[in-house]
């Protein structure tokens, strides 16, 4: 069986979710999965209580995250001298495995390539460093969304995807349909879309958050956001549930928050609020766990806010909405508006716009309430980030590789 070295240097939320998934989709597919991923055992156990049918043959997990190591004093080359050692860790990690099994890897597959890459890093030396072939999912193309004007139609030196360039790089993968061809003129290589997946366990019934929430909102519609970072529009939320209808509306806010992402402006508005609750207000201030928990609280919601600031990329929560059959309420720019709309998932708005969001969110009551909801809209678009696929989506990336 080939094997296939599976890559995330970074743990929690998603990467916890997507190397479950990615590992369960290539060993169906019969490859060997090597994963590399932080020190964390929470892998093994998953495997030990899901899988405990997979062999030796079929999976085996290694410790790994970034180096510590960071050049200084190379003025603009210290990113990309301290990227291209990260690429030479990760040769290391994976020639210790290679010697350990006596065996060779026929293909990486880096799970969050954004972690590899940097202006001026030389694609003739990241193939002499990294000497396997390779690809990776990119979860990050910013440029591709605020700079397409200044960008050249091929990667300049100093771009940050000039690594996709080398030629080990057999493919690359990317969340967001709007890009997809400009990527693939621009990087001359197989880029492949990627389904953005959700976790679709089933929801604990029990779970006595979602129960709290249930009976507070007492048979008002909930709107809500799980994950407080300040590019989700936190502030945003805060503000719309200050002036939205008390008798119609309940308001979730729930996950960690970090309040030094914050100035000291917003923080105290957000205090605000959170130092006296108003009654059509619930918060959770913790981490919710991937899957049962997680989708307890996320199936209670009536309308999960997506109203991102400035965010550009893919969101899964648009897929997790559409596994429980949710309407959102979502940004209008961007990957996520796009999908909304393209797709009628629900309204979007401007970011940051209290009063467009209020509109919109009586639009989307009426339709809970009056409108049965449109169940196919729903699974289309959940199928067309399944995890089936997913299957589909590897062969496509791995099958360009012939040596």
């Amino acid at each position: 069986m080939k094997i296939i070295a599976l890559v995330d240097p970074l743990w929690g939320g998603h990467h916890t979710a997507y190397l479950r998934i990615f590992s369960e989709t290539l060993i169906n597919k019969g490859y060997t999965v090597w994963c590399f991923k932080p020190v964390e055992e929470t892998l093994e156990k998953w495997i030990a209580d899901v899988h405990p049918e997979w062999t030796e043959d079929q999976i085996s997990t290694f410790n790994y995250s970034l180096p510590d190591k960071t050049f200084t004093s190379l003025k603009r080359f210290n990113e990309p001298a301290s990227t291209l050692f990260r690429w030479r860790h990760l040769h290391n990690a994976i020639r210790q495995a290679e010697k350990k099994y006596r065996k060779k890897v026929s293909h990486v597959f880096i799970a969050w390539v954004d972690s590899y890459l940097s202006g001026y890093l030389v694609p003739f030396l990241l193939d002499i460093v990294f000497p396997y072939y390779w690809s990776g999912l990119y979860f990050h193309p910013r440029h591709l969304r605020t700079s397409v004007n200044r960008l050249k139609p091929t990667p300049s030196p100093s771009d940050i995807d000039i690594a996709l360039s080398a030629k080990k790089c057999i493919s690359i993968a990317i969340h967001d349909e709007g890009i997809l061809e400009m990527f693939k003129q621009r990087t001359k290589k197989n880029v492949v879309l990627f389904p953005e997946i959700a976790d679709a366990t089933p929801a604990d019934k029990n779970d006595k958050i979602a129960q709290q929430i249930q009976k507070k909102a007492n048979g008002r519609v909930v709107i809500g956001a799980i994950g407080l970072h300040r590019h989700q529009g936190l502030l945003t939320l805060l503000r719309v549930a200050k002036n939205a209808s008390s008798e119609r509306f309940f308001f979730v806010f729930a996950g960690q928050f970090t309040p030094s992402h914050f100035p000291d402006d917003e923080l105290n508005e957000i205090y605000s609020v959170f130092n006296n609750l108003p009654e059509n207000c619930f918060i959770y201030l913790d981490r919710l766990n991937e899957g049962s928990q997680y989708n307890a609280v996320f199936s209670v919601l009536d309308i999960p806010f997506l109203v991102y600031d400035n965010f550009t990329s893919s969101s899964n929560r648009l897929t997790k909405a559409a596994i429980f059959q949710k309407y959102v309420l979502a940004q209008e720019t961007f990957c996520v508006g796009e999908d909304v709309k393209k797709y009628h998932l629900g309204e979007t708005v401007e970011a940051g716009n209290v009063n467009q969001c209020i509109k919109a969110i009586d639009v989307l009551y009426h339709k809970i309430k009056n409108e049965p909801l449109p169940t196919d809209i729903f699974e289309t678009y959940s199928q067309l980030h399944s995890v089936e696929r997913l299957g589909e989506r590897f062969d496509a990336l791995l099958n360009k590789q012939t040596v």
